[in-house]
């Protein structure tokens, strides 16, 4: 859909336009707004993204006062000025005055916009507009084929809350920058992970809230806006006793939602019959792990560097464990529901409230598609026993390994 903002004063000219859009092709994708001031119409950039603005030059501050033969050149300059104005993509001046056109032609030639004179009698500012609204109506076409879209950033990075999980992540060395898009609330953050030569764009940002729902979201977001290579979740999650410490880092191979299901009742009360549809993590990636999960170069290294500069000091050896990780819509606080969930996967390492989203978001994305990976490190294990000191411990181990895998494990070249 193209969207226009028609600015003028004569109702007879605003009717000719219209009529002239209406013979363009594909005149069904055009949405037209009307304004017969420069009042009306900066109330309406305050609201919308116009893909075109048609302008006449003569034009009244409001409806009913005298048209200033300069008027639409001043509207140009205070929206351009004003940072609360949504500008249009495109600028077309539509005068009936060819001495305006003399006048104004050259600062909207520099501007790279274009101003035609307006001939009723004439066909000539027909074809040129209809000319320049074909083209950008192919154009945005163009724009939004998938097979277009390019890869943008190298890494996007998700967190489940901006609190301790995306802190640790921005502790990272990349010159974070804060960037905030129009008509979205999420804040975002973007830099480069650097090694030798090696330069790595990266984006994060945090979910609103914890959940599959918000995170999905968050991850649709990402991907739509920054057409990431990599999508990757860390922070900390519930890892299963015996299979983990504090910090340990769980990466997860294979990701499900613990709640899917139908709930039946039977003579005994209710029972839950469970319907997982499990997702996998690539297979290239899951070498990765395999082949530093046995080796303790990073751990070993992020390890030293919490105990040598953060601490308190961890006396556990930290590993990385790679296992299934299984995703709900809830906290886990209950031994029995901890071991319900194992009963869905006995090889279960961890549990959380995101993974699962993550890797539902990448696969199901339209083209071109991250991969997704969730790196997040164990703050507890699902039962009442909850120590806040261990959170830090766990977002920053998972944050760190994160860092090493991209600047030494991860191909980009793709």
């Amino acid at each position: 859909m193209l969207s226009i903002l028609l600015v003028d004063d004569d109702p007879i000219k605003i009717r000719s336009i219209k009529s002239t859009l209406n013979e363009v092709d594909n005149f069904q994708k055009i949405d037209i707004d009307v304004a017969s001031d420069r009042k009306q119409a900066k109330k309406l950039l305050f609201d919308k993204q116009y893909d075109l603005l048609i302008l006449d030059i003569s034009l009244p501050e409001q409806f009913g006062e005298n048209p200033e033969s300069d008027g639409g050149v001043k509207f140009l300059e205070e929206i351009s000025l004003a940072p609360d104005f949504i500008v249009p993509f495109h600028i077309i001046g539509l005068t009936a005055y060819p001495e305006l056109k003399e006048m104004y032609g050259d600062s909207f030639s520099d501007s790279l916009w274009h101003l035609i004179v307006y001939e009723p009698q004439y066909d000539k500012w027909k074809t040129q507009l209809k000319t320049h609204i074909d083209y950008l109506i192919r154009s945005k076409n163009e724009i939004r084929n998938p097979s277009n879209i390019k890869y943008e950033y190298d890494l996007a990075i998700i967190t489940a809350l901006h609190k301790v999980e995306l802190e640790e992540v921005l502790k990272l060395d990349a010159s974070w920058a804060e960037l905030k898009l129009q008509n979205d609330h999420t804040v975002y953050y973007t830099g480069f992970f650097e090694k030798e030569g090696k330069k790595i764009k990266v984006v994060a940002a945090a979910a609103d809230q914890m959940g599959l729902t918000a995170c999905t979201l968050t991850c649709q977001k990402l991907i739509h806006n920054f057409h990431p290579k990599y999508l990757v979740m860390t922070g900390i999650a519930a890892g299963i006793k015996g299979k983990g410490n504090f910090g340990d880092i769980v990466v997860a191979d294979l990701s499900w939602d613990y709640g899917s299901g139908k709930i039946t009742s039977d003579e005994n009360g209710y029972k839950f019959k469970q319907d997982p549809r499990p997702l996998q993590l690539v297979p290239e990636l899951k070498a990765i792990v395999t082949k530093i999960e046995t080796s303790f170069d990073y751990v070993n290294k992020i390890q030293t560097k919490w105990n040598t500069h953060r601490g308190p000091a961890i006396e556990t050896v930290l590993k990385i464990v790679l296992g299934p990780m299984a995703s709900g819509s809830y906290v886990i606080e209950n031994l029995q529901k901890v071991h319900e969930v194992i009963d869905q996967q006995r090889k279960l390492v961890g549990i959380d409230m995101e993974t699962y989203a993550v890797f539902y978001s990448a696969q199901f994305a339209t083209k071109p598609k991250p991969r997704a990976m969730s790196l997040k490190s164990i703050c507890d294990f699902g039962d009442s026993y909850k120590d806040d000191r261990f959170q830090s411990y766990a977002a920053f181990t998972s944050a760190n390994l994160l860092y090493e895998l991209a600047l030494n494990e991860l191909d980009f070249s793709f």
